[in-house]
């Protein structure tokens, strides 16, 4: 009897965790389309493409926030609130080198800034859903509740 009450609570855990995935893809993705529909209007015009990345980026800033101050507010220690610290500042760093990488590339006209600000937006997106998926996993539902990151615009 325990184990099927073991099994009834994983399926639903997963099946949660499952629905958050899909939901928390697909939102985070959806910048692309709309760049993509943005710079294909912009044409050639510099000053436009840069304005595309605008909104898309602040949105990911705000979301990869809400995501790390959530874990930080959380009841996780001490020193594992330290160590996300830490691998945060890392990955900021490199996050830094690999899209300033990006945008240094012997690319023609407007590429190497689409390079760079697509480079950056990716690694939020990404980095976001890494850290929600910290939170899913590791904290109590009710520290999460309302909480979770990646809602829409």
């Amino acid at each position: 009897m325990k184990f099927i009450k073991l099994v009834v609570v994983m399926n639903l855990l997963c099946a949660t965790h499952g629905a958050i995935a899909q939901e928390t893809l697909r939102k985070g993705y959806q910048y692309e389309i709309e760049i993509s529909d943005c710079i294909q209007d912009a044409g050639d015009e510099l000053a436009q493409r840069q304005q595309c990345y605008i909104a898309p980026t602040a949105w990911a800033e705000s979301q990869q926030k809400a995501a790390y101050d959530l874990l930080m507010t959380s009841s996780m220690t001490d020193t594992k609130k330290k160590e996300l610290q830490d691998v945060q500042r890392k990955w900021e760093q490199f996050r830094e080198a690999d899209c300033r990488f990006s945008g240094e590339l012997p690319l023609s006209g407007p590429w190497p800034f689409v390079a760079r600000e697509d480079c950056y937006l990716k690694h939020l997106v990404h980095r976001t859903n890494e850290l929600t998926w910290l939170a899913i996993l590791h904290l109590p539902p009710k520290e999460m509740q309302g909480k979770l990151p990646l809602r829409s615009k």
